[in-house]
Formats: C-alpha cells, structure tokens, sequence
C-alpha cells in the first residue's frame, strides 16, 4: 500500500510538471521532472518507458528553458536508456533525432550528423516515410547539409524526399509547407532561380488560400516568400500576402529575443551566459531563415 502511495505522489508531481511545462516554467518543471525519474530509478528498471518519458522531458526543459548543456546531457542519457531496450524502434527513432536535432541547433553539425543519419532508417522502419517522425528526420538532415557545406553532402535530396512523403496526407502540411520554403530558400541560394521560382509560386499559393491566421502561424514562411519576390521584382506577386494585423513573433522567438536583451544589459561581453544568450539568438534566426540577422 505504501508503494502504491508512493508511486501516486510521483505521478501526481510528474502531472504537475506537465502543467507547468505548459506554462513554459521550464526552469521548475525541469526540476519536478527530474524529481520524477529519481524517485522512479529507485523502483523500476533503468530502461522502463516510466524513466524515460520524464528524463525526455527533463531534457526538453532546459533546452526550452535555454540551457543547452543540460539539455544535451539529459538527451544523452534518454537515448542511451533508448538504446538498452529492445522492444521500442519508436523510442530509440525518436531519442536518435531530438539529439541529432538538439546538436544541429547549438552548432555541433560534425556530432549532430551521425544521430540524425541513424535515424532514418529507424525511423523507417518503426513508421514508414509518410510519418511525422520520418519526415522531421529528412528535413533535419536537408538542414544540416544545407548549413554545414563542409559535411559535403547535397541538402536537396532530402527536402524533397520530406516534400513527397508529407504530401499524401493533409496532417502532415505543415511539414510539406517547412520544407518546401527551405528547398526554396536552397534553390534561392545556389542561383537557381527558375527552379526557386517555381517553388515559391508553390508556396504563394497555399498560403493565399490560408486564412490571415494560418499565415500569421506560419510567418517565417510567408515573410521568405515575400522578400524572395521583392528581390525579385515581382511585389505585385505578394501584394497584401502579410497584414498590419499579422503577428511579428512567436513565444520561443520572444524568449530568445528578450534573454539576449537582458543578457547585453546585466552581463560582460566575454560572460559564459551572453555567448549562450547570442547563440540561441543565432540559431533562431537560422532556423526561421533570417541569415542576414543570424551572421552577426
């Protein structure tokens, strides 16, 4: 009875946790959940699906709450749990490309590649092509190539294998949308502009078939399309396309932005936190496609 009072307690607080990762309160909720798999350790084994979910999320905490030291070393360790069990590709899939991922966006391109390319075929075989999981893990490796050049592997092979997996089912737009701005912007970047204006004029028209809130959703990818055009010289094209209405930000990218802010008026230039502050500002950018803001 005292073990089932017990084990009640924990998941009272592991719910609580997921409460206030809700609430982005990431510090705290990194705290409970950790909490959570070391009173679990105590009575389950190390690889039980019980200790995973939360040491995910333990990781998941800091990296949301920018703390991408921790982050990685969690995701270390909920991916070697992964990897010990036997009866879950799913698990070992998904663990192989949050740290593959996580690695991607703090620069470690070199160490990202490994995780992220052992996770296709997992990936593969535990949901097929046409599956979220998949299809995060093509566009992930299309990233990494396309930003890391000294890889020398070809980023365009990948989106497009993204694109034609995510096409076949409407749940899945949002990664054909992704993926189809980061072929454009691809394209836009090696010169081969006939080929990107076909992909833009793509992605024009869905998101003129988009109610003004579905491109506010997707803003990073209308505001590329709308500067690509402008470049161009062809604004006629994107006339009206972003709406004085429209949203300018997203949480994590506010987040982002006022911790670099607090970070340039409280801390020195060569502090640990302000380098950290200025690369998640960095990465942000790269990742909504802002390169020129990115560069500095």
């Amino acid at each position: 009875e005292n073990i089932k009072e017990f084990e009640a307690r924990r998941s009272e607080l592991e719910k609580l946790a997921d409460i206030h990762c809700v609430q982005k309160k990431f510090d705290q909720c990194a705290d409970e959940y950790s909490e959570v798999v070391q009173l679990r350790e105590g009575f389950l084994p190390p690889n039980d699906f019980n200790v995973l979910r939360p040491l995910y999320r333990v990781a998941k905490s800091n990296f949301e709450a920018q703390k991408y030291g921790r982050a990685e070393a969690e995701m270390r360790k909920a991916l070697s749990l992964a990897e010990s069990r036997t009866d879950s590709t799913e698990s070992l899939a998904f663990c192989l490309y949050e740290l593959g991922w996580l690695l991607y966006y703090v620069g470690k391109y070199r160490e990202a590649e490994p995780f992220l390319v052992e996770a296709l075929p997992v990936s593969i075989k535990a949901h097929g092509i046409s599956h979220s999981q998949t299809i995060q893990v093509l566009g992930g490796l299309g990233l990494l190539y396309k930003n890391c050049p000294d890889l020398g592997k070809d980023a365009e092979p990948f989106f497009r294998r993204a694109i034609e997996a995510s096409k076949s089912q409407a749940d899945l737009d949002w990664f054909c949308l992704s993926n189809l701005s980061r072929l454009a912007g691809f394209l836009d970047e090696a010169s081969r502009f006939d080929e990107a204006d076909q992909v833009f004029l793509e992605l024009l028209a869905r998101f003129r078939e988009m109610p003004e809130g579905g491109r506010s959703e997707n803003r990073w990818m209308v505001s590329s399309c709308v500067e690509y055009f402008k470049k161009r010289g062809k604004a006629d094209l994107v006339a009206g396309l972003i709406s004085p209405r429209m949203s300018n930000h997203d949480a994590y990218s506010e987040s982002v932005k006022e911790r670099l802010e607090h970070a340039e008026r409280t801390l020195s230039p060569d502090d640990p936190e302000f380098a950290e502050a200025l690369l998640a500002a960095g990465n942000n950018a790269t990742f909504e496609g802002r390169y020129g803001e990115a560069e500095p």
